[in-house]
């Protein structure tokens, strides 16, 4: 797979590659996940060449969708993967409508029963409930051991088969830039100097589309998503119309 200086990312990938043999070769179906948005990312770069010369097919799913965490699965050509063969159940963690209970609250208390981040997939919160993608097979142990989150007392339902609470909300940007370049675009998102943004960058706190992005000069298009180290995600709506100054009209959204 060539030289990669992340060992994690290279464990990973070598599980990949594994589980693409074992499809081919073998016929066994094989899934790896809860997977980031950056795994997914490095994931994507590698298939094509990991897959030339397998007869097999392969997919992400999370659950539901526009899921940001999830499993990828490949198998034989001849096993279509539908969404029913992913090892991933939903379950609903109810709590008082009045408490204020966050992803953050509710990751830390999972992980506190000694699950694994990997075997967490997303959570989406809302009032009184929140619904959690995970492993199949972890549910019950999660029935029968979560019983608070934080001071908050819980109650554990599964498989949770309602409607989701709302996933994302968005606060919208409006703005002008010179030119669609990353450090002058993070100028504006970020409301920092044009000197700011580039330390940000060079930094290596700056991710474009998952993926750790060096270089300030990098144009940025519409559909673009921006995750930027502490200080937060942004998509890439338009950056194209020109002002009567010759600048470019830039519109994007911060998740919140």
């Amino acid at each position: 797979m060539g030289c990669i200086s992340d060992p994690n990312t290279a464990r990973l990938l070598a599980r990949v590659e594994d589980a693409v043999c074992r499809a081919d070769e073998l016929a066994i179906p094989t899934f790896i996940g809860f997977l980031s948005e950056e795994e997914t990312a490095e994931i994507l770069q590698v298939l094509p060449r990991l897959c030339s010369g397998h007869d097999v097919v392969w997919r992400f799913f999370g659950g539901a969708t526009a899921a940001q965490r999830v499993v990828w699965g490949v198998a034989d050509s001849e096993h279509l993967l539908s969404n029913e063969d992913f090892p991933i159940l939903p379950l609903a963690i109810r709590y008082r409508r009045q408490a204020t209970i966050s992803h953050r609250d509710i990751l830390g208390s999972l992980l506190g029963c000694g699950l694994r981040r990997e075997a967490i997939g997303d959570i989406i919160c809302g009032d009184g409930f929140a619904v959690v993608y995970v492993h199949r097979e972890l549910a019950p142990y999660i029935a029968d051991t979560l019983d608070r989150v934080g001071r908050e007392g819980v109650s554990v339902e599964w498989p949770y088969v309602g409607e989701l609470p709302c996933r994302v909300s968005f606060r919208p940007i409006v703005g002008t830039v010179a030119s669609p370049r990353l450090d002058a675009v993070l100028k504006v998102l970020l409301s920092c100097s044009r000197e700011q943004a580039a330390d940000l960058v060079k930094a290596g706190l700056v991710q474009v589309d998952h993926r750790l992005q060096l270089s300030g000069s990098m144009p940025l298009k519409p559909g673009h998503i921006l995750s930027i180290r502490g200080k937060g995600k942004f998509i890439i709506d338009e950056c194209s119309q020109s002002t009567k100054k010759g600048r470019l009209v830039l519109k994007a959204r911060q998740y919140i």
